[in-house]
């Protein structure tokens, strides 16, 4: 399975990004084995809770290949698979190299969890180069970023050229046409235009089938 692709050079203080996000009232964890895809949810909660399960499976320009939403009555304090699929009855004639599987499990609008799933290791996928857009607003002396790209960006590195601070969330993906928020609290005050001029962006990217870091520095 190919869910979970954590650098080994990631440094310890990073990790608090990776734990954050396991420690959650809810996990939903997509699986990939022997060309079948499996949908677990963990909760623990001690009630039963009703979600609705939303799976999708896009390239890496946001084309839609495949989509299921059903009710799903997530069992309090289990974990448990709530969706099997064969790979190639979902994706059809496409790559499995630039194609990926999303899913959340939902509270109307409220997303308990989301995950993403990549049917090949990270340096075998078709990555894209994509075009990031970007909008900062300052709020009680932090910064709003908000986020989107037109094309799949994979595990998006945030950081400042000099000084220091704590974003959000860092080493994320950002699906194609989503937008992503990310809270920056620097350590010592700056103003927007020394935040916008310091802000650098690392993502994974990939030029004639050779895997690459592509350094962007956003404007």
């Amino acid at each position: 399975r190919y869910w979970r692709d954590w650098s080994s050079n990631v440094c310890s203080s990073d990790l608090q990004y990776f734990a954050k996000k396991a420690y959650q009232p809810f996990l939903v964890s997509p699986d990939l084995k022997d060309g079948e895809v499996s949908i677990y949810v963990v909760s623990d909660q001690q009630k039963n809770t009703q979600a609705i399960l939303d799976i999708r499976i896009i390239d890496f320009g946001g084309k839609k290949i495949f989509e299921k939403k059903e009710s799903i009555e997530i069992k309090g304090n289990t974990s448990a698979i709530y969706f099997t699929g064969e790979v190639k009855n979902m994706i059809g004639a496409h790559a499995t190299n630039d194609v990926l599987l999303s899913v959340s499990i939902l509270d109307g609008k409220i997303i308990l969890s989301a995950n993403v799933l990549y049917f090949m290791p990270v340096k075998d996928l078709t990555l894209p180069r994509a075009g990031l857009s970007k909008k900062i607003r300052e709020e009680k002396g932090e910064f709003i970023l908000e986020l989107s790209a037109d094309k799949l960006v994979k595990n998006l590195y945030l950081s400042l050229e000099e000084g220091d601070g704590f974003f959000s969330d860092n080493y994320f993906d950002i699906l194609p046409k989503e937008k992503i928020t990310v809270r920056f609290k620097p350590f010592e005050k700056i103003d927007v235009k020394t935040f916008e001029q310091q802000l650098q962006m690392i993502q994974m990217g990939d030029t004639a089938g050779k895997s690459f870091l592509s350094f962007l520095k956003l404007h």
